[in-house]
């Protein structure tokens, strides 16, 4: 495989081979053509292993360069996939996500006329069944390296986008790639971004839907397991990051006492959401007490006693 300029890194693991075929398409239809797709098989079983052969096979591309591994979760599989190449950019792309056809040429545009920032989004639609609904999902990302960070511990729903619209030098994720986790954790894109406004980069972003988000029952953020054990590592994980960045933060005019404060407690409550999405209650009681320890409020104090009340009577 020769080297081109695009390194685009798509993870998979047991997945319907047939999102991933259009996934694979919309990229071999872009209209930027410099570019090398790495499709990293995450120890997916024999039969969903077999089906990518296949459809690998079928595509009779030069571009598609397949990387089998044992599995170690979608943060590993993406750096094992940029460690595999060597194109001077990196575009991600989940495996059953899907692209227009002009989102490497614009943001491929963007970096190169603007040699300061090491990376760009853009926005993305939804897609359930072939049918795009709902409105644009726009990225919302401070430029400034700081900013980023501070709106990344504040707020879990921070507007940045999913990684199927990230786009970045390579030079900014060696520096970055230290800090990034490795474990089987469910947000996945924000530690990466964490790690890239850390050690100084750029964000800038294409005003444009050039991505789609496909909705369906098979995916990482639909499959309730994998969302809740990953995030209760990601709560530990922002806690470790915020002791790494306190002294940066503070050095620079940033008030990270009330960062801190509001972090902490914007994950548990997050947490606290996604436990009662499922009814366990226990677990949401749980966070909503813990979640007292930064910020004390008559509604959280009256969800705890409710979440109490529905955790016992579910005992019964």
């Amino acid at each position: 495989m020769e080297k081109a300029k695009v390194a685009v890194i798509i993870p998979y693991y047991n997945g319907d081979v047939s999102f991933l075929n259009k996934t694979v398409d919309s990229i071999l239809n872009q209209t930027f053509t410099d570019f090398n797709v790495y499709i990293v098989n995450d120890g997916s079983d024999s039969f969903f292993s077999a089906a990518v052969n296949g459809l690998v096979g079928k595509k009779h591309s030069p571009k598609i360069n397949l990387l089998n591994k044992k599995n170690s979760g979608c943060i590993d599989s993406r750096i094992f996939g940029i460690k595999n190449s060597q194109e001077e950019y990196i575009a991600l792309c989940d495996a059953d996500d899907y692209w227009d056809e002009k989102k490497l040429k614009k943001q491929v545009q963007f970096l190169e006329e603007n040699e300061n920032y090491g990376f760009v989004a853009c926005h993305h639609l939804r897609d359930k069944n072939g049918v795009i609904y709902g409105e644009v999902n726009k990225t919302i990302m401070p430029s400034e390296p700081l900013d980023m960070l501070e709106r990344l511990f504040i707020s879990s729903n921070y507007g940045g986008g999913n990684p199927s619209t990230y786009f970045f030098r390579r030079k900014n994720f060696i520096k970055a790639e230290k800090y990034i986790p490795t474990d089987k954790n469910e947000c996945n894109d924000t530690p990466l971004l964490m790690a890239l406004a850390y050690t100084g980069c750029r964000f800038g972003l294409v005003d444009e839907v050039l991505s789609y988000y496909r909705v369906h029952s098979e995916g990482l953020s639909r499959n309730n397991i994998k969302i809740y054990d990953g995030y209760t590592r990601f709560i530990k994980y922002k806690e470790d990051f915020l002791n790494l960045a306190e002294d940066l933060l503070r050095k620079n005019g940033y008030n990270f006492d009330s960062i801190k404060r509001e972090s902490l407690y914007d994950a548990r409550m997050d947490l606290v959401g996604r436990y009662c999405n499922i009814g366990d209650f226990e677990k949401a009681y749980f966070y909503t007490k813990d979640s007292l320890r930064y910020r004390v409020t008559i509604k959280n104090l009256r969800r705890i006693f409710k979440y109490k009340i529905l955790s016992l009577m579910r005992k019964i």
